[in-house]
């Protein structure tokens, strides 16, 4: 149905309501770009971290340092960007290669685990639970561990965002994003009944110097450190090209988004090289904004999670609004767009459910890790930065009575700013930096309450006497001034 780069606020614009239309289109936009934008720093820090995990194993008195974490997640970075730059036309060929490691690359790490290794009981592993995340409640403890599982059905998804480069997309594009989810799922399904069978002690496992759990189970059953490295090899090469993936896919959604004007300077981001035919600024602008943002990792890893947590929330927010502004339609009783695959009588049930299990996720999503660790950083991310869209939306221009965004973005071409404009212009930047006090507000206050500093209720309070004159001095003054 309607495949296109610009994937979930194309979908949003073709499927709200009229009144909806803009407004949903716009936030999704955002949400998408970035969403998939701060996937290429985490995917490239989980190859970076992963590779420091291996150094670790080869030598135990390697103290991982998080400058050099950053400086090997600028050259998965790197990698990724070159490849996508200069190698464009060889990437169908070469993530063919990929798919055949992928493949290939399954049996070979999973093999010597059933050939070397002694497997537990069919009993303990598949009816033993265990609450380790200390919930009291299997169920919870279950629910909440389920999120790194959900985070690979993000991956189908970038397909949809290449789909302009696809013959007959209407009809390929779904049956790859199907048969995607239905053979990776299965694969996942052995990979992780054999990582049970074969994990030995859980504690040992969980305190494994090298950071990665599943590093520490293969070493213990190959009892060689090669023969880990090897295997564990294959696992990162297969990750330093889904990041050369995901920049395609992170690149080509800002591409699409600004040739519908949705961001600043909207006309660079949407050329198109000549030579090329790549969109090649928005390449090298995904890659800017990975760079910067890996660089929150030379300070704390804690710091940079927050900010790559914003992927999968921004991403879930957006799918839901997508298939509830599909639901609306269908209960309307209004035609939906041509499309290749019907799923009959089905459809509206599927759908609901799709928007149920999404909404459960999502809020998922903003639980910590443990009860006992009370640290979840996603609320401070998600909310303000919806906040912000709504307002930058709602803000009038008092020119002309559009958004004052608009200056910004959606005006082909720009128009003259006037200096009424220029104040709107102003109060839309305010607001940008009252967001990012908000989040790292919200951040300082959660991280006191885990210390044990403080009580979560005198968070407001904390909140309010933490914000600094060097934030609230030129904010407020520049408001004064507007």
């Amino acid at each position: 149905m309607a495949p296109t780069t610009g994937g979930q606020y194309h979908w949003v614009s073709e499927l709200a309501p009229p009144h909806l239309q803009k407004y949903l289109s716009y936030v999704v936009g955002w949400l998408c770009t970035l969403g998939w934008q701060v996937g290429n720093a985490a995917i490239a820090y989980l190859a970076g971290t992963i590779i420091q995990g291996l150094i670790t194993l080869n030598n135990p008195d390697y103290v991982p340092k998080q400058w050099q974490g950053t400086l090997i997640i600028w050259a998965v970075l790197t990698f990724g960007v070159i490849f996508n730059a200069f190698f464009a036309s060889k990437l169908p060929m070469i993530e063919g290669i990929i798919l055949v490691l992928h493949v290939l690359g399954f049996f070979a790490v999973l093999i010597p685990l059933w050939v070397l290794g002694k497997p537990a009981p069919a009993r303990e592993v598949f009816f033993t639970f265990q609450d380790g995340g200390g919930w009291g409640n299997q169920g919870l403890s279950c629910l909440v561990g389920m999120l790194s599982a959900v985070f690979t059905f993000l991956g189908p998804d970038s397909a949809a965002h290449m789909s302009e480069e696809l013959r007959d997309a209407s009809r390929t594009l779904p049956l790859a994003m199907v048969w995607t989810a239905l053979v990776n799922g299965a694969m996942g399904w052995i990979a992780i009944i054999t990582l049970c069978l074969y994990i030995g002690d859980i504690e040992t496992v969980l305190s494994s110097p090298t950071g990665y759990p599943f590093i520490q189970v293969i070493y213990n059953v190959t009892g060689s450190k090669a023969g880990t490295s090897t295997l564990v090899a294959i696992i990162v090469v297969v990750l330093c090209f889904g990041c050369v993936t995901n920049f395609a896919t992170s690149s080509r959604q800002m591409w699409a988004f600004a040739r519908d004007h949705g961001f600043p300077f909207s006309s660079f981001m949407a050329k198109v090289h000549p030579k090329l035919e790549i969109p090649l600024n928005a390449i090298f602008v995904s890659y800017v904004f990975a760079m910067i943002i890996s660089c929150i990792n030379f300070g704390s890893a804690v710091a940079f999670n927050v900010v790559t947590s914003l992927a999968s929330g921004a991403l879930l927010c957006s799918y839901i609004v997508s298939i509830s502004c599909l639901v609306a339609r269908r209960l309307n009783g209004r035609p939906l767009l041509p499309r290749r695959f019907d799923l009959g009588v089905w459809g509206l049930p599927l759908n609901v459910f799709s928007i149920a299990y999404l909404s459960l996720v999502f809020v998922l999503t903003f639980f910590p890790q443990s009860p006992r660790k009370q640290t979840t950083y996603s609320p401070h991310i998600i909310c303000p930065l919806l906040t912000f869209l709504q307002q930058s939306i709602s803000q009038p221009r008092p020119s002309t009575g559009i958004s004052s965004f608009s200056l910004l973005c959606f005006s082909s071409p720009l128009p003259t700013i006037s200096s009424r404009d220029a104040r709107s212009t102003l109060a839309l930047w305010s607001r940008c930096v009252l967001f990012c006090k908000e989040m790292l507000f919200g951040i300082l206050s959660t991280e006191l309450a885990r210390s044990g500093l403080i009580s979560f209720p005198s968070i407001p309070i904390v909140n309010r006497a933490a914000e600094s004159f060097v934030i609230d001095i030129p904010v407020f003054t520049l408001y004064l001034i507007l």
